[in-house]
């Protein structure tokens, strides 16, 4: 189970620490089928690091997941725990930047205190260890450009749908 450091605590480097379920109104619950039971959901912590990233410019919230949604594969959970990083005034670049430093800390970390999991995982460790900045960037015209020539299409533009398979 992560550790979550002391509410309110400012650490070195001017960071501090919000807790949402100490914030006005982020822990109403609603009801929700969820697989055929009752449960209670909460408010994503993003909605509200949306407004405290204006006042701290960097703000993450991290916690558990839950998707009401009947999915249950590897490539879509509906349980687990995610970042959710806010930055004010940021350009796309700088936010690939600092998704390119959390992404190379997270592996590096991995690599350094949990070997033993990823070999009860029967997960090769050698691709983790190539994760390495940077990483390979494109336009939005060439990943356009990508997927027509894979045979999908899209329409250009920031309103553009979902790629399509053409029949």
């Amino acid at each position: 189970m992560p550790r979550f450091p002391e509410p309110g605590r400012v650490h070195p480097g001017g960071r501090s620490h919000l807790h949402a379920e100490r914030l006005r109104g982020t822990t109403t619950l609603f009801e929700t089928d969820y697989f055929g039971e009752k449960a209670y959901l909460t408010q994503s912590g993003q909605l509200y690091n949306e407004a405290t990233a204006m006042a701290l410019g960097k703000t993450y919230c991290f916690g558990p997941t839950f998707r009401a949604e009947k999915s249950k594969t590897r490539r879509h959970l509906i349980e687990f725990w995610m970042v959710e990083p806010e930055v004010a005034f940021a350009s796309l670049d700088d936010v690939m930047d600092l998704i390119e430093r959390f992404v190379v800390a997270v592996v590096e970390r991995v690599l350094a205190d949990r070997r033993a999991e990823l070999r009860v995982l029967e997960r090769d460790p050698v691709s983790l260890e190539r994760v390495a900045r940077p990483f390979p960037r494109i336009s939005y015209d060439q990943a356009a450009a990508v997927l027509v020539g894979k045979g999908l299409r899209s329409r250009p533009g920031p309103t553009s749908a979902a790629p399509t398979r053409r029949s």
